[in-house]
């Protein structure tokens, strides 16, 4: 379905960025079966089997722009928007900018996984981390609660 989607896109001869990405599994985590129950064991899981739990597939596709390679590396939902803003050609020293920079410091973070650079995950935020993580943390305020003030730079349109 998705390569009919492209081949269609493709055919109608303007620039179009496509992004896809599936759904992570299980449905009903380990700590929601522990939460009402039905499995004994209290202990949290692992960073390794949280992992596990939240890979989802995606891709990100462009016509006639620049080549985009396969990478069997991992990326964490909350930096798609920003790779997906670059494939269209739309950057913001701050905002894309920001983003692409913290994906190279932990290239996955989320209240289920945190993973290094080289994708091994970890329980906690590395020391050497913590300054971007917090900066990571207003963007993300200011873009979901906040006054939007990196949209509105990023998307003048918006003011």
């Amino acid at each position: 379905m998705i390569g009919d989607l492209a081949s269609s896109l493709q055919r109608r001869m303007q620039p179009v960025v496509l992004a896809v990405y599936g759904d992570h599994l299980p449905a009903l985590g380990t700590s929601v079966l522990q939460a009402i129950g039905v499995d004994g064991d209290k202990g949290k899981d692992s960073p390794e089997s949280a992992l596990l739990m939240h890979r989802t597939p995606g891709l990100i596709w462009t016509t006639g722009g620049r080549a985009l390679t396969r990478t069997g590396g991992i990326t964490g939902m909350n930096y798609f928007i920003a790779y997906t803003l670059k494939s269209a050609g739309i950057s913001h020293p701050y905002y894309t900018g920001f983003l692409l920079k913290a994906h190279d410091a932990m290239p996955v973070i989320n209240h289920h996984v945190i993973c290094l650079p080289d994708g091994s995950p970890v329980q906690t935020i590395p020391q050497a981390s913590r300054a971007l993580f917090n900066d990571y943390e207003l963007l993300q305020y200011d873009m979901v609660f906040g006054r939007q003030y990196a949209a509105k730079s990023l998307f003048p349109e918006m003011k």
